[in-house]
């Protein structure tokens, strides 16, 4: 059902995404003098957040192209096969009457 699909690419979307936005941020932030201390560096990260999402809002969404995101291109990857991976999974399995499929429709 479309609730269970929303709640199942909710759950492993939840996982990586904060992580990729706080490695933008830290990104924005690490441009920082290295002489401050770290309480200064945890007080720039508000004002580098609110930089990251109006400097690139593609590339904070993951929707901008793989050059533009760099190091981070996997992190794209993944979120699409999260989104794809029910399509994938019928495709390739069938549909869930005929689940658990017979091992030659994997390997055909």
């Amino acid at each position: 059902s479309l609730s269970s699909y929303f709640r199942f690419t909710f759950l492993r979307l939840a996982r990586i995404i904060p992580l990729y936005w706080f490695y933008q941020v830290a990104l924005h932030t690490n441009s920082m003098s290295l002489d401050r201390g770290p309480a200064d560096y945890f007080a720039h990260m508000p004002k580098a957040c609110m930089h990251a999402w109006m400097d690139a809002p593609f590339k904070m969404m993951l929707i901008a192209s793989v050059p533009n995101l760099g190091h981070a291109w996997f992190v794209q990857t993944v979120a699409l096969v999260y989104l794809f991976y029910p399509i994938l999974e019928r495709v390739a399995l069938g549909p869930p009457n005929m689940q658990p499929a017979n091992v030659w429709r994997l390997y055909a």
